[in-house]
């Protein structure tokens, strides 16, 4: 899955997350989010075919928090939004990573997430593992393979792809 899709899967899935208590329906490589420059995100749920639409301008800290969660952002980044604490190694993959446990400092993240696994490659710096854990017990887990770093890939990819029939709800 190349880097860029990723980090714009997992901030879909949390977005959808954090805003709503729907959580998406279908296939995940599927979903898709775009940030506008009115700081709107759109995520698209194919099996639904709906496209949900968030405003993002009132909650972009917590938004942003996410960014940094092993696709790009400094370890500098995540300190500002939450509080670190490495748990030792782990094989991922047959990857030898750094187990990082994750708390958010910000209490509406908090209300949504007690607290996030990362399992960071340190030669190459990005996340190849992520658990989310939510307050309610459960967890996601997103695992990533044959990464691929500074590839091209074109905007269209990340255009939605939607039906005639696609129902829009504004959150």
């Amino acid at each position: 899955m190349p880097l860029k899709f990723a980090s714009r899967l997992v901030c879909a899935v949390l977005v959808c997350s954090f805003w709503s208590s729907a959580r998406p329906v279908g296939d995940l490589d599927s979903v898709l989010h775009e940030m506008d420059d009115a700081a709107k995100i759109q995520i698209y749920q194919p099996r639904l075919d709906q496209v949900d639409i968030y405003d993002a301008g009132a909650h972009r800290d917590e938004f942003e928090s996410f960014l940094v969660l092993g696709f790009g952002g400094s370890g500098h980044d995540m300190l500002k939004s939450f509080d670190v604490n490495y748990a030792g190694t782990e094989k991922i993959d047959g990857t030898e990573t750094a187990k990082l446990d994750l708390t958010p400092k910000s209490e509406k993240v908090r209300q949504h997430f007690a607290h996030i696994l990362l399992w960071i490659d340190p030669q190459r710096g990005l996340s190849l593992q992520q658990k989310l854990f939510e307050t309610s017990g459960d967890y996601r887990l997103a695992k990533y393979s044959s990464v691929q770093i500074n590839q091209k890939i074109s905007d269209d990819k990340f255009k939605l792809k939607t039906s005639g029939k696609t129902k829009t709800l504004t959150h």
